[in-house]
C-alpha cells in the first residue's frame, strides 16, 4: 500500500509538472496580440463617442515606456529577466514580450517594439502625443551604475533621437539624482528637447529625501520640466529591499523646492503607515495606505499647483478593488489627475480583466463587451475607452473620470518658459 502511495504520489507530482511547464510555455502565446488592426462599425463608432468630449489634440499619454535588449539601442533588459536559469523573471519577461508584441528572440531590432508602438498610437489618436519614458539604471550610494541590479536600462539619447524623428512623440528623460554628473546629464537632455524626468524611486534606489536630489530639483523648477515618479509599491520592475521609496511623503522637498510633481499610479498599491510616521510631522498626515498618504497631500493647499497623480495602472487587478471606486466618486480628486498608460503593461491580459472590473461594478456588461473588442485590436487604445467607461455608482449616480483628466498637453505647456 505504501508503494502504491507513493507511486500515485510521483505521478501527481509528475502531471502538475507537466502541467506548470506546459502553461509556461503555451501562456505567452496565448497572450501573444496580433498586428494592429483599425476598428470598423459599431465598435469603431462606439469608441468614437468617447472622444466627443474631449480635444483629441490635447490628449497626451504621459505614462509609456520604450525598451529594448540593445540590438541597435544601448537599452537592455536585466540579465534575470532574459535568463532561464531565473525561471520566475524569465517567465514575467515572456509574458510581458509576448502582450508587447516585442520578440524574445535576440536577433530581433528594437525598433520593431517602437514601430508597433507607434503605429497603435496612430491608429487610437493620431491627432495626440506619447510622452515616451527614458528609465535610467540602479545607481549606488557612491554614483556608480550597477547593471547587474538594474531591471530595465533604456537610455536618454534613444527616447530623444525617436521624439526628434516623430513628432507625435514627446521625450522623457531619466537621470539617477546619485550620479556625480547628474546636473550634467539632466541639462543636457532637456537642453536636447526632454519635456519630463521619470524616476522609479523603488528599482532605482532613489530616495527623494535625500540631499543629494536637491540641485536636481532647482533645475526641474527653474525650467518646469515636471516630475514623473513612481509611487507606492512596485510590483512590474524588481524592487528588491527598497519598497520605502516609494512613499509619497518622500516627495515633499521636491514639492517645496517647486517641482511640478506627478504621483504615478495614484499610489494605489502597498502600505505607508510607519514611515509616514517617521517622516517630518509638520508635512504629511498618517495614513494607513500609499494611497491615503498621497490622498492626503493632494487635499494639502500647499501642493496647489505642483502635485498631481497619474492614473496609469489604476484599472489593474491589483489596484482596482481597493481604490479606483473612492477615485471615481471624488470630483474634487480629478482635478489634480492626469492620463498615462503605463504601456505596455495595459497589453498584458490577465493585469486588467474587464469581467473583474463589472464584478466589482465598477463596469456594465455592455461596455465590458466593447472594451473587449478594443482590446483585440488595439490595446493601447484600450486602455483609454476603459478608462472612459468605469464608473462608481454614488447615490444612484455614475461618477467617471472627468474629461480634463485626459487633457494633459498643459502639463507641458511651460517646460522651459
Amino acid at each position: 500500500m505504501a508503494l502504491f502511495t507513493r507511486r500515485r504520489a510521483l505521478v501527481g507530482l509528475g502531471t502538475l509538472g507537466a502541467g506548470l511547464l506546459g502553461a509556461r510555455c503555451a501562456l505567452p502565446r496565448w497572450l501573444r496580440h496580433g498586428p494592429p488592426r483599425a476598428l470598423e462599425g459599431e465598435v469603431a463608432r462606439a469608441v468614437e463617442r468617447c472622444f466627443v468630449d474631449v480635444d483629441r489634440a490635447k490628449l497626451w499619454d504621459l505614462h509609456v515606456h520604450l525598451v529594448g535588449r540593445g540590438v541597435g539601442t544601448r537599452a537592455f533588459v536585466g540579465h534575470e529577466l532574459t535568463s532561464p536559469l531565473s525561471p520566475w523573471k524569465n517567465f514575467q519577461y515572456d509574458l510581458y514580450a509576448a502582450a508587447a508584441g516585442f520578440s524574445t528572440d535576440p536577433s530581433t531590432p528594437d525598433a520593431a517594439y517602437l514601430e508597433r508602438l507607434l503605429a497603435l498610437h496612430r491608429l487610437a489618436n493620431p491627432q495626440g502625443k506619447l510622452v515616451l519614458l527614458a528609465f535610467d539604471q540602479l545607481v549606488d550610494d557612491e554614483g556608480r551604475e550597477v547593471p547587474d541590479h538594474s531591471e530595465l536600462f533604456t537610455p536618454n539619447e534613444y527616447v530623444l533621437e525617436v521624439a526628434r524623428t516623430n513628432p507625435d512623440v514627446v521625450a522623457g528623460a531619466s537621470v539617477h539624482p546619485y550620479r556625480k554628473d547628474a546636473i550634467e546629464r539632466l541639462t543636457r537632455a532637456l537642453d536636447a528637447g526632454a519635456r519630463a524626468v521619470k524616476w522609479l524611486p523603488n528599482a532605482m534606489g532613489i530616495d527623494p529625501r535625500d540631499a543629494r536630489c536637491v540641485p536636481f530639483y532647482r533645475v526641474l523648477a527653474e525650467r518646469k520640466v515636471p516630475l514623473i515618479t513612481h509611487t507606492g509599491e512596485e510590483q512590474a520592475v524588481d524592487a528588491r529591499e527598497a519598497q520605502a521609496l516609494g512613499n509619497p511623503a518622500r516627495l515633499w522637498p521636491a514639492i517645496d523646492a517647486g517641482v511640478t510633481v506627478v504621483a504615478s499610479h495614484v499610489a494605489t498599491t502597498g502600505a505607508c503607515l510607519d514611515e509616514q510616521r517617521t517622516l517630518e510631522a509638520s508635512h504629511g498626515a498618517a495614513g494607513p495606505s500609499c494611497f491615503a498618504a498621497l490622498r492626503d497631500m493632494l487635499r494639502d493647499p500647499r501642493t496647489e499647483g505642483r502635485l498631481y497623480a497619474d492614473i496609469s495602472a489604476i484599472t489593474q487587478v491589483n489596484r482596482a478593488g481597493a481604490f479606483l471606486a473612492e477615485i471615481l466618486a471624488d470630483p474634487a480628486l480629478h482635478e489634480r489627475l492626469v492620463n498615462g498608460s503605463d504601456y505596455p503593461l495595459p497589453a498584458i491580459d490577465p493585469l486588467v480583466s474587464t469581467r473583474y472590473l463589472e464584478r466589482i461594478g465598477l463596469l456594465s456588461t455592455a461596455d465590458r463587451l466593447l472594451c473587449n473588442e478594443v482590446f483585440r485590436c488595439n490595446p493601447l487604445l484600450f486602455d483609454y475607452v476603459l478608462k472612459r467607461k468605469v464608473r462608481a455608482l454614488v447615490g444612484g449616480e455614475e461618477r467617471r473620470f472627468a474629461p480634463r483628466v485626459f487633457e494633459t498637453a498643459w502639463l507641458f505647456s511651460q517646460v522651459g518658459a
